[in-house]
């Protein structure tokens, strides 16, 4: 991305754009049908991963790299790719939300599923090439369109108290679920934040450091506000709709929407409202889907791709995790697992300034992955239940870490082969700033086997 001229209220408004598509709204509502104001957990997890961006914001901007990038100035192409890879394969499972969150509004029109899905992915692939200076004010407007329905729906019943109310019900709420999934669904939405290309493109595209964290802080801001009003609406409207009893939860949003707009004098004004729903979801895929372009060339050689190209396979490749049953909220969680768990040894690794030889840091990303991806795997086909499935894709973290270092040692080969910052300064500004002072070099490469 070279566009380095959006102003601190254009970087806010794609920031609460893609956090706050359909994926978010009607996710958090799904869960929120059942289990009422614990459905306000990834919203409030996302905005502590927005406010930990925002600490970072100053140094992404001045690197202007993304994570696979730095990776790859550390420790060569292998890596990088992996990285970029690993980038690719969890925001897979944010276009899938957004894929599966679009359909099912469009499927409210009569559309079939297949029908509204492959529309759904056409749109997006072509939304994702348009100019984000045009796309941030048309995603803003639309993003204003769809809450302030949620927030009609809410004066309309008379429950309005249940919004402002909402973040002590959420603390409430809290005491009743299981802790360990709690905090690793909220560790785990912060780092995808933090750590996510589809945020950190905007950041880099800010006409200025300022303006990038001070976008970071509005949007905290704005999300953290904006996030309590689905499970809202759904709370307010739930007895007197049988929301419970639905066949599709995810579709709560939308029936709330168009109940509330039943006695209105033209139906347009329904399909307006499912209309302004799925450019909402479209917004936010179609900067997602920007990211995942980016990592699907830069896996390959020389970095040259076919732009048409790298946009489809990602839409392909999310339509069919979309499909496969999970809840909106679980697509997007479960496989940023898997990205933490192979890539987070090495991150942890690179925060506290160690730099691994080349081939330990790829054997350590690979080992990861593959643990993780039969964890994920075992979850999926409901082998495991959701709890055990997490616990242990965490408790796998750790295995690659002693792996590679036990091969090291039996070789008789260093596995550290220095830092990547000195003690005396050892911020994340100063990290950044001494990875480009330290890259990658093909001596480096020392045999792990």
């Amino acid at each position: 991305m070279n566009e380095r001229q959006l102003n601190a209220a254009q970087l806010a408004c794609l920031l609460v754009s893609t956090t706050c598509g359909i994926g978010f709204v009607l996710g958090t509502a799904e869960i929120a049908v059942h289990s009422g104001f614990l459905g306000c957990l990834y919203p409030v997890a996302t905005t502590l991963g927005l406010l930990l961006l925002a600490m970072c914001a100053r140094s992404l901007w001045a690197g202007r790299k993304s994570l696979w990038d730095w990776f790859e100035h550390i420790y060569g192409p292998p890596v990088g790719r992996s990285v970029a890879l690993l980038s690719f394969v969890w925001m897979t499972g944010v276009l899938a939300a957004q894929i599966r969150g679009g359909s099912a509004i469009l499927a409210m029109t009569g559309l079939s599923p297949l029908s509204s899905m492959l529309m759904i992915a056409c749109l997006l692939t072509g939304l994702s090439a348009i100019q984000l200076s045009w796309l941030s004010s048309a995603l803003a407007f639309c993003m204003l369109l769809c809450n302030a329905a949620l927030f009609y729906c809410l004066i309309r019943s008379g429950t309005v108290g249940i919004w402002f109310h909402a973040p002590l019900q959420f603390l409430h709420a809290l005491h009743s679920a299981p802790p360990g999934r709690t905090a690793i669904t909220t560790l785990s939405v912060a780092v995808m934040v933090v750590c996510g290309a589809d945020y950190q493109q905007f950041l880099i595209a800010g006409r200025s450091p300022r303006a990038s964290t001070l976008a970071c802080l509005i949007a905290a801001g704005a999300v953290f506000a904006i996030g309590f009003l689905p499970a809202s609406a759904v709370v307010a409207t739930s007895s007197s709709l049988n929301l419970a009893n639905i066949n599709d939860p995810a579709g709560a949003i939308p029936i709330v929407l168009v109940h509330a707009f039943t006695d209105d004098s033209a139906n347009g004004v329904r399909s307006l409202v499912l209309a302004v729903l799925v450019t909402t979801a479209l917004g936010a895929g179609s900067a997602v889907l920007r990211a995942m372009s980016s990592a699907a060339i830069a896996l390959t050689p020389n970095r040259s791709g076919t732009g048409f190209i790298s946009r489809a396979v990602p839409v392909i490749l999310a339509s069919l995790v979309a499909s496969c049953g999970q809840t909106i909220i679980d697509m997007m969680v479960d496989l940023n697992i898997v990205y933490m768990v192979a890539t987070g040894p090495l991150i942890g690794l690179s925060l506290l300034n160690i730099r691994l030889s080349p081939h330990a840091a790829t054997l350590m990303i690979v080992e990861g992955f593959c643990i993780a991806v039969v964890e994920y795997l075992l979850h999926l086909t409901r082998v495991v239940t959701a709890p055990g499935a997490i616990a242990g894709i965490f408790l796998t973290a750790f295995p690659p870490v002693f792996i590679v270092t036990a091969r090291a040692r039996l070789n008789g080969r260093p596995l550290i082969i220095g830092r990547i910052t000195d003690h005396r300064n050892s911020t994340i500004r100063a990290t950044f700033k001494n990875m480009r002072s330290n890259p990658y070099n093909p001596s480096d490469e020392l045999e792990v086997d």
